[in-house]
């Protein structure tokens, strides 16, 4: 996620109105669910209800109040996530990950709750082509 749109927002919401972020950092390797943000290797587990939808049950939940925290989010799961070299990159994704920030907010007019995901996929198409 670039650095000036994570930086964008937080500083509009900053000033508009009272705020809560919560970041969030999971990856999905060989169908298994993993927190990036802790290093137990535990696996999670899906659970769906009707009110939240589908959750990711026991993923961290880390608040920020900063660009510089949540990037720092990003950089530890970006060096938890499985990797492996091809011949077309010396460093290749070999998971699937996701990236929630939930920002809660509470304005004069009204309360709200929102969801940014940032969703990386692996493309089997580019592990054949790249072996």
């Amino acid at each position: 996620m670039p650095r000036a749109c994570l930086g964008c927002l937080l500083t509009r919401l900053h000033g508009a109105q009272d705020f809560l972020v919560k970041c969030s950092y999971i990856e999905i390797y060989n169908e298994v669910i993993t927190d990036l943000l802790v290093s137990n290797g535990k696996a999670l587990k899906l659970h769906t209800t009707q009110k939240q939808g589908t959750v990711v049950v026991g993923a961290t939940e880390n608040m920020v109040v900063s660009t510089q925290q949540a990037m720092q989010l990003i950089a530890t799961g970006q060096a938890a996530r499985h990797v492996g070299s091809t011949n077309m990159n010396a460093e290749s994704s070999r998971s699937h990950s996701i990236f929630r920030m939930l920002i809660e907010s509470a304005e004069k007019s009204s309360d709200g709750k929102g969801k940014l995901l940032n969703i990386s996929l692996l493309g089997e198409w580019l592990i054949t082509r790249s072996r």
